[in-house]
């Protein structure tokens, strides 16, 4: 059953990973190459899960500049702003 499906996804393992022979027999490369496989899968779902966070990130950053968080030096001096 595991080596069905080792065969089933070599080809792109082909373009991906130039040590796939040394990946493929040796046993404790294994969990390496799963891992590798899962990061490839999931490489999608994990760049929107990025983007989102950033994008909540630059929306915070941004609600607490014009909330007054970081705006203290760009706000209107008292007396003439010689102070």
């Amino acid at each position: 059953m595991l080596h069905i499906g080792m065969q089933r996804d070599s080809t792109w393992m082909d373009k991906f990973i130039p040590g796939k022979k040394f990946l493929f027999y040796n046993q404790r490369k294994i969990k390496l190459r799963t891992i590798i496989i899962l990061l490839y899968h999931n490489m999608q779902r994990t760049l929107e899960v990025i983007t989102i966070i950033v994008s909540a990130t630059q929306l915070f950053y941004t609600v607490a500049i014009h909330a007054g968080v970081g705006s203290v030096s760009r706000r209107p001096r008292p007396y003439g702003g010689r102070v």
